[in-house]
């Protein structure tokens, strides 16, 4: 069963996110559109001290967007993969359960769970889901991490310069 779609007595987790959603759409925080124009890839300039005031103003705001717009899509993911493993840990236990009831003697744990998981397609394929999105939002999480220090770099040089035009 896709995570979208894990549900518990008629819940179901895309519900749970609507609901999320217009809460924060309820509360009038408007959220940050995708920062448009960059392409896939950048290069982060190596020297600085070669760029010109307006160019280092344009890396900071270019940095700023992506930083923001990376911090409020890592707090979805991150938000979304703990209900899922909530949903998950749940349903690994149920089954867990039942494996063990089934079973001739005492099993370690590990191999329960494994057991568990591997007798229930749904379960198995819940299993691939939550590592996927624990690889997206690990992934995030590095990358939000990034553009900050482009963006405490950037900044350091603007710092730089204004304490360099005040000496002369």
């Amino acid at each position: 069963m896709a995570a979208g779609g894990a549900q518990a007595g008629g819940w179901t987790l895309a519900t749970a996110i609507q609901q999320a959603d217009r809460f924060i759409e309820e509360l009038g925080l408007p959220q940050e559109g995708k920062p448009g124009g960059y392409g896939k890839e950048y290069q982060f300039p190596d020297d600085f001290t070669k760029l010109t005031s307006v160019e280092l103003g344009r890396w900071q705001s270019r940095m700023e967007k992506l930083w923001s717009y990376g911090l409020q899509e890592l707090g979805k993911e991150d938000s979304e993969l703990q209900e899922i493993d909530k949903i998950y840990e749940l349903k690994v236990g149920l089954r867990m359960a039942e494996e063990h009831g089934k079973s001739q003697g005492r099993m370690i744990k590990d191999i329960l769970r494994a057991v568990a998981i591997k007798s229930d397609p749904d379960l198995e394929a819940l299993t691939q889901t939550l590592v996927a999105r624990r690889l997206r939002v690990r992934r995030l999480d590095v990358q939000v991490k990034i553009y900050q220090s482009h963006l405490v770099r950037l900044s350091r040089e603007q710092s730089r310069r204004e304490a360099e035009a005040r000496i002369v």
